[in-house]
């Protein structure tokens, strides 16, 4: 089971959408703003699953994932994105 969850994404709005369903059906949610934000979180935290845009300010979400996978390589990884 997936219970806590990292999202990653620049657009405060959807952070908030994003943190309020996973929350109503059960799951912890930390939101961060850019991809060095996330690293960070997944230093001091432990998470089953990151949810990450793939365009971020400072840290987009292609090369988080570079990094995650090989940090983490068992880490589920979704990418987002509204970008056409």
């Amino acid at each position: 089971m997936i219970d806590r969850v990292l999202v990653a994404d620049d657009e405060e709005s959807l952070r908030t959408v994003l943190g309020m369903l996973l929350r109503r059906e059960g799951y912890e949610v930390t939101t961060v703003e850019d991809g060095f934000e996330a690293l960070e979180a997944l230093e001091t935290e432990t998470y089953s699953i990151l949810l990450t845009d793939l365009r971020m300010p400072n840290l987009d979400g292609m090369s988080l994932l570079r990094r995650v996978v090989g940090r983490w390589p068992d880490m589920p990884v979704i990418v987002l994105t509204a970008h056409g």
